[in-house]
């Protein structure tokens, strides 16, 4: 038997190479490409990092490609890269070394205006760097190449055609470091300038801020449109549309250098610009607000239509009593319709069940109400708004007297219609400040619970009146919100009279119509403020805050993005450190929001209560105060489809 013993097979293949090569170089901020000579067909290759002179390597990716972009690079430190080839289970060994330096910081801040003929760009210095390199391209980036070099913040090109786009970018030099800017799309054309605002520039952690970019040219007549992309430090956070000069965004803000780049109108011949940057600071959330839940549910008068709330002592016992009123709905129902509700808070903090009191509502009444002590007894009277004037019903042994209407000139309707009670004229006894169809005035009352002549306030319409010391002078004043988008002040006279003073026109800055006024010092100057809502849903939601100035008058207002439809508001300390906070009714969304106010006399985040109820769209359908007896302001709302809700504290 011949045995035949087979040894060996076949050759071995030699052993993988290592890619030959290698560099590494910066391509943008915070990302760097790593490039190489191929090692065959048949290999992938892996790239592995190290940071620093020490560092060890680990490996950041893999790819079948000649190049690998490193994303998650840091600016300002030093990285070293090898590359090394692998085919199946074989890996060769690491290539050459290849340094990334240290990378200069991005030039950011950046702005420009451009020309029909020109383009001037600037931008903030950038530590380390001994010069800077201008790159242009076309409108869609490619083609790039340098234009200038300039030790200089700033750089002009005269090298453009009129109605044409490019795309610039600063590149940073010093050493062997470098960095990119973030483009800047232009666009050739009539000079415009943009200029941007942030409203509240400084906020708390998660609160939103708003964005404003205005856009202007000298050239008159024209309706600007295109649009405007914002940044922060250079990274981009998104666009709006230019309508009559405005484009707005509501931000989450962060912490940062923001600015806006107008685009241009090719249709009107504009061309581009970019804002001066703006500031925008973070600071952390002041303690929990007030917190609210529990909700009580009070269904009455769901065959009428609940209007108006308001919260005060009626009964005369010390405990603040709930009270409502309604309007009528559909066919009507007499024995609830155009009533004043009354809600009793007992001992134990409970309201009882409500007692009726008739008014002289008639349809389109707005049955709003106020309370104070009109005839100065010490009692709580309550003034309920109806069609021909205002009821005024008076505090008498723990009840409430039948209604005593007065008349109002014009009577009131569905477009106005509203009453204050305030001392007007310092004899510690609350006047009647009424809106009507022919305008506003105060009614003076008197011990007798009589009533002396109107003293005519303005001949105007008003939706919506307050009362507050506006002007600096010590007298109270009646702040009036009329038309669809304005707030107007008429100021008392050393005689008692009023004239026409500050006004607020809000159309034409991204407002929809104005929804609620309230006053009230919310700065803890000691001053009246005024707060207003306006808008529906967002971006045009929001809250345009006025702070007094000390010489009386007001500043520029602080405008607080806000959720959808933000309708009532009050200005009421909730948390018992003595400031006043912002409640609003978000009215259909079923929630309310509370933003606190700091100590330093701003707004912070708001907080919400969600509510399983849409609530009433009149601005009086909401009040606070402690209607559970626990020492501490409870919310109240009218609503159409559940009557009256008591939104505790907890």
């Amino acid at each position: 038997m011949l045995l035949v013993l087979v040894t060996g097979g076949p050759a071995l293949a030699g052993p993988l190479r290592p890619p030959t090569g290698v560099g590494a170089e910066w391509v943008g901020t915070g990302q760097a490409r790593v490039s190489w000579q191929t090692a065959g067909a048949t290999v992938t290759y892996e790239v592995l990092r190290a940071t620093g002179a020490s560092g060890a390597y680990a490996l950041v990716g893999t790819t079948n490609q000649l190049e690998w972009r490193d994303d998650t690079v840091g600016v300002g430190t030093s990285y070293r890269y090898v590359v090394r080839s692998r085919s199946g289970s074989k890996v060769s060994g690491n290539s050459t070394v290849a340094v990334l330096p240290a990378s200069l910081a991005p030039p950011v801040d950046l702005w420009h205006t451009a020309y029909p003929d020109r383009v001037e760009l600037g931008w903030a210095a950038v530590p380390g760097a001994t010069a800077y390199e201008i790159r242009r391209g076309a409108r869609d980036g490619s083609g790039e190449q340098v234009v200038g070099t300039t030790t200089a913040l700033s750089f002009v090109d005269p090298t453009v055609t009129n109605a044409t786009g490019y795309t610039y970018w600063i590149r940073a030099t010093g050493g062997d470091s470098s960095s990119l800017s973030r483009p800047v799309p232009v666009l050739t054309g009539k000079p415009t300038s943009v200029a941007l605002r942030i409203s509240p520039s400084t906020t708390e952690t998660g609160q939103w801020a708003l964005l404003t970019a205005r856009v202007t040219t000298e050239t008159t007549g024209v309706r600007i449109g295109g649009d405007v992309t914002f940044y922060r430090d250079g990274v981009r956070i998104g666009n709006r549309s230019v309508s009559e000069g405005l484009a707005e965004r509501q931000w989450a803000a962060e912490a940062g250098r923001v600015s806006g780049d107008y685009s241009g109108d090719a249709g009107l011949g504009l061309g581009s610009s970019g804002s001066a940057p703006v500031t925008q600071t973070v600071v952390p959330r002041v303690a929990e607000p007030a917190s609210f839940g529990g909700l009580q549910v009070h269904q009455v008068g769901l065959e009428s239509w609940p209007t108006a709330t308001a919260v005060a002592d009626v009964t005369g016992d010390g405990r603040a009593d709930a009270l409502m009123t309604t309007q009528v709905f559909a066919s009507g129902a007499p024995e609830t319709d155009f009533k004043l509700w009354v809600f009793a808070q007992q001992p134990d903090g409970s309201l009882a069940e409500p007692r009726l009191l008739s008014t002289n509502g008639a349809p389109a009444a707005t049955m709003r109400i106020a309370t104070g002590d009109v005839d100065g007894d010490g009692g709580t009277d309550v003034a309920v708004t109806t069609r021909g004037g205002v009821d005024v019903l008076f505090s008498d042994a723990g009840t409430l007297t039948p209604a005593v209407p007065v008349a109002v000139a014009g009577g009131g309707d569905s477009r106005t219609g509203d009453v204050r009670l305030a001392d007007m004229d310092g004899d510690s006894r609350a006047d009647l400040v009424v809106a009507g169809l022919s305008g506003i005035a105060v009614v003076h009352g008197r011990a007798d619970r009589s009533f002396g002549p109107a003293t005519p306030v303005a001949a105007v319409v008003s939706k919506q009146i307050e009362v507050g010391e506006v002007t600096g002078d010590g007298r109270p004043d009646v702040i009036s919100r009329e038309g669809p988008w304005s707030v107007a002040v008429y100021a008392q006279t050393d005689a008692g009279g009023y004239q026409p003073g500050w006004r607020a026109d809000l159309a034409g800055d991204g407002y929809v119509d104005v929804n609620a006024v309230a006053v009230g010092d919310a700065t803890g100057d000691g001053r009246d403020d005024i707060a207003v809502t306006s808008g529906g849903n967002r971006p045009t939601s929001r809250m345009s805050f006025y702070a007094q100035t000390p010489g009386g008058g007001f500043a520029a207002p602080m405008v607080y993005p806000m959720y959808d439809i933000p309708s009532q508001i009050l200005l009421h300390d909730f948390d018992g450190d003595g400031r006043r906070d912002a409640m609003t009714l978000h009215a259909g969304w079923e929630t309310i929001s509370l933003m606190r106010q700091r100590s330093e006399g701003w707004f912070g985040i708001d907080r919400f209560t969600d509510i399983p109820a849409p609530g009433s769209r009149d601005h009086r359908a909401m009040a606070a105060g402690d209607v559970t007896g626990d020492g501490r302001p409870d919310v109240i709302l009218a609503d159409y489809l559940r009557g009256l809700l008591v939104i505790p504290q907890v």
